[in-house]
């Protein structure tokens, strides 16, 4: 037994020459201080996770944390999901916006000067927001209600987001030079003049008013069908509009005359009285 296995170990050969067409590359390591590794610890943008995956660590992390390639875990590191993986084209949430310039646009006098008139601009799409900025920084007088909407994340967590009441409307009021200056935005696709601007001046009011202390307010796209009712108790007393019953709950719907929509709230059926 001595000899075979002296004699195994003579066969075995000690030394072999590389083959003379191929080049001898040093052996790689995970460790960034040993040599043979070919790549500097700045470069490694991968890390190896729980589940034996490779991940792709954002290079904003690089210069912050040292990462370890052959032990990368978020627990040990220390560092939020978010962080090391995060959310691409995604859209943040903005706050709410100014929809009124100026403020007292509907507390002045409803007579128009004889060189201005109100324009209904139809935006482009999800543009409405921008051309409202446009015209505050132009000086420019407008309305372009917003509304709040609560929607529930894949998470389950609530999200409130603020959006135009009336989808792709902003209606202006200035002159010739501040209608082309509004249009001039890149925002606007169509621009109609108001014909009867005193009728539109009160819907919106109305508008305003039920954005301001009105519960549960919803866009209503279309007419409904209905009868017209009044307020007669509470902080809207006196607003008129069309009274529905849906799901056992009664609705006011204000329509805006001038495009056939409108919107609506949740009102007591004590204190409205029909007409």
């Amino acid at each position: 037994m001595v000899k075979a296995a002296n004699r195994n170990a003579v066969d075995r050969p000690q030394n072999i020459a590389p083959h003379p067409g191929r080049l001898q590359q040093p052996a790689k390591t995970d460790h960034p201080d040993k040599p043979g590794n070919t790549q500097s610890p700045r470069t490694q943008t991968h890390a190896r996770p729980l589940d034996g995956k490779r991940l792709r660590i954002c290079p904003e992390l690089q210069d912050a944390v040292a990462v370890s390639p052959g032990a990368c875990h978020i627990s040990d590191a220390g560092f939020a999901l978010s962080l090391l993986f995060p959310a691409e084209n995604t859209m943040p949430i903005l706050g709410r916006e100014p929809d009124l310039y100026p403020e007292d646009l509907f507390n002045n006098s409803l007579i128009l000067p004889q060189d201005e008139s109100w324009f209904a601009m139809y935006t482009m799409a999800r543009r409405e927001k921008e051309l409202m900025r446009h015209l505050r920084s132009l000086k420019i007088a407008h309305y372009g209600p917003i509304t709040a909407q609560r929607t529930r994340s894949p998470q389950g967590r609530i999200r409130t987001s603020y959006v135009p009441l009336f989808t792709g409307y902003v209606f202006v009021r200035g002159d010739e030079v501040q209608r082309h200056d509004s249009i001039s935005t890149g925002c606007v696709s169509r621009c109609l003049r108001v014909t009867q601007p005193d009728e539109l001046i009160v819907d919106l009011q109305r508008i305003r008013m039920m954005l301001q202390q009105g519960q549960d307010v919803r866009p209503e796209p279309r007419p409904v069908v209905g009868r017209t009712a009044v307020i007669r108790r509470g902080a809207m007393t006196g607003m008129r509009g069309i009274v529905t019953k849906i799901d056992n709950a009664h609705r006011l719907t204000v329509i805006v005359n001038f495009m056939q929509q409108g919107a609506s709230m949740l009102v007591d059926e004590a204190d409205v009285d029909l007409e």
